[in-house]
């Protein structure tokens, strides 16, 4: 079995009921939901090694599992389809190799990036930067940049 026929096989593309959000099992790629399908116990380390063996369709070689985040295009050069593409995002997701991310662009995103991410969002949200100065936001609009 190639990636291509794992990610087939292992997973179903749903609806999108963008609106409604991802339900527990699923996750909305913008245009289409995705779930996993008979997926065997092992499936994480079956995707590995599939990726590992991938050769490159339309690109250079890809590997998501370097630690960097990759675009569905991208992806999808070196799998020679984009619906395999965003459906291999997905996949990683569920199975917790990496983030989903769905935004301006669809990509996958290692999970520690993802986490440092979000928590500089969450103190950016807060009006407190990550080296310690203070963010003017609407809460804090004073003018002074420094920390207390």
């Amino acid at each position: 079995m190639n990636l291509r026929q794992f990610i087939a096989a292992h997973s179903v593309n749903l609806p999108c009921t963008c609106s409604e959000g991802d339900k527990a099992g699923n996750i909305s790629m913008g245009f289409f939901h995705v779930e996993l399908k008979d997926a065997p116990a092992d499936a994480a380390e079956q995707l590995k090694k599939l990726i590992a063996e991938q050769k490159p369709a339309w690109c250079d070689d890809v590997n998501p599992l370097d630690g960097q985040p990759h675009d569905f295009v991208e992806l999808g050069a070196w799998l020679g389809d984009q619906e395999s593409a965003l459906r291999l995002i997905a996949i990683g997701d569920l199975l917790g190799l990496w983030k989903a991310y769905v935004g301006n662009v669809v990509a996958l995103v290692p999970t520690e990036l993802m986490r440092q991410l979000e928590e500089e969002a969450a103190q950016i949200a807060q009006g407190q930067a990550g080296d310690g100065t203070t963010v003017p936001t609407a809460a804090n609009d004073a003018g002074d940049n420094t920390a207390d």
